[in-house]
């Protein structure tokens, strides 16, 4: 059965919608039409639709200056279960959510050695106690989403995590059956996940940048019109082999006294060669919104920052938006999910009755 052109339209809309209420938590439709460049007939219509699929719900609100009630739009949580991971080399979260981001429960285990072996026994005892949880509850995980705080292969669930000396990229559901036997899965960098989680709070998905660094490991994620541009393999851009030191050593991308190589190698870099050249990086990456989370001297960054004048955040501590970030992330693939599924039922209906 192929799929028109029109069928495509109306798919593609109806994710665009999720998307902006699952980064808003609650929209008005006139909201949603100026957010996604949708029609307000359009706009009507699919949430219109959603709504009778269990998609979405509607409550009725009284807005100032307008006589008649307005309609919020927000996610229906019966429409699955959330599991969330956190996983770092000393420690893994984990949280059971619903779909619009309600916690139902929460766990974090410490992992007393940093090895590969330690991580996966801690994180399969952890994954099998929170579906003994949900088990008692008589809820079913739907879906879950894993952050790394690590480096990933493109188009893959093979990853490495930051501090394991031992570590040997792999795929953690050929080696954990408690994860394997969860519908379904995706892994994402922690820098992804801080990027949507600061676009969550600044309601907004367009020229967005996520800066952190700390311990000498540098990790940009920009995000561009509901795109994440940089920031999905977790490694090092491009764009830090930038010289800034000529009588330093040569980078393996040929360049002497390159910043990647200074920052990989523990050296300390002049401050103010470091907020010169990362000017330099950010006017190159196109974002209008930054926020910093910087582990070293500001003084020099913060004067030219200014001098660029970028709308600049600084962040102290980024966990909070890992997690709203990770479920942004897994929500909307879980109901990008359920709505193909819906739409091709819908179609499959629509067929059988015209018989």
């Amino acid at each position: 059965m192929k799929t028109s052109i029109t069928e495509q339209a109306n798919v593609h809309a109806r994710q665009s919608l999720t998307r902006w209420i699952l980064l808003k938590r609650k929209a008005t439709r006139s909201e949603l039409v100026t957010d996604t460049g949708l029609c307000a007939a359009s706009v009507t219509n699919h949430t219109r639709w959603m709504i009778e699929q269990g998609l979405i719900k509607s409550t009725p609100t009284r807005v100032p200056d307008v006589k008649r009630s307005v309609d919020l739009l927000q996610l229906n949580p019966d429409n699955g279960v959330l599991m969330l991971i956190d996983l770092q080399a000393h420690q893994v979260s984990i949280a059971l959510l619903d779909i619009e981001g309600q916690p139902l429960y929460l766990l974090d285990r410490p992992i007393e050695q940093p090895t590969q072996r330690e991580i996966f026994k801690v994180l399969g005892q952890s994954v099998l106690e929170m579906r003994q949880w949900a088990r008692d509850a008589d809820r079913n995980i739907d879906h879950a989403g894993m952050c790394v705080h690590g480096t990933m292969v493109s188009n893959s669930l093979i990853f490495s995590i930051d501090g394991v000396a031992d570590w040997r990229p792999c795929e953690p559901k050929l080696i954990l059956r408690p994860l394997n036997d969860i519908p379904k899965m995706d892994i994402w960098t922690h820098i992804m996940c801080k990027l949507l989680g600061f676009a969550s709070q600044q309601k907004t998905d367009d020229q967005i940048g996520y800066v952190e660094y700390r311990d000498n490991n540098f990790h940009i994620a920009t995000l561009r019109k509901g795109k994440v541009c940089l920031g999905t393999h977790g490694t090092t851009s491009s764009f830090l082999h930038e010289s800034v030191d000529e009588l330093g050593p040569t980078c393996y991308c040929g360049r002497k006294g390159c910043l990647a190589h200074l920052l990989e190698s523990g050296c300390q870099v002049d401050p103010r060669l470091l907020a010169n050249t990362f000017i330099q990086i950010v006017n190159r990456i196109r974002v209008s919104t930054l926020a910093m989370e910087w582990d070293g001297a500001r003084e020099w960054l913060q004067i030219k920052l200014e001098e660029s004048g970028y709308n600049t955040h600084w962040i102290d501590d980024g966990k909070a938006m890992v997690l709203d970030g990770l479920h942004i992330l897994t929500a909307q693939e879980a109901l990008t999910q359920k709505l193909a599924y819906l739409s091709k039922s819908s179609k499959t209906a629509q067929v059988k009755g015209a018989k």
